[in-house]
């Protein structure tokens, strides 16, 4: 994403102060926020969260386009499962 110069706050600042409310529908953002309070470290957590979500559209960035790149990010939740990135977090959190 570097190489496309996508800068991490266009996406990072929204999905850490909100912690991803505005990515997903009530019940997947309730799924979520209780593996963030389930885990002990939650800062850790909600960063191995935010990696899980990226390495489930990696393809896409590999690939895209710095404009494909950033509407993929902004509608991150068409693009993947959160029941496996919340798994893929945890994989990272341990």
């Amino acid at each position: 994403m570097s190489a496309l110069k996508i800068d991490q706050v266009y996406y990072c600042f929204r999905w850490l102060t909100l912690l991803f409310a505005q990515e997903f529908e009530l019940y997947e953002i309730l799924r979520i926020w209780e593996s963030i309070f389930a885990c002990e470290d939650r800062a850790l957590y909600v960063n191995c969260f935010a990696v899980a979500l990226l390495s489930g559209i990696k393809p896409a960035i590999l690939t895209g386009t710095y404009s494909s790149v950033l509407t993929c990010i902004k509608k991150i939740r068409e693009h993947i499962n959160y029941n496996d990135s919340i798994f893929r977090a945890l994989e990272l959190y341990h």
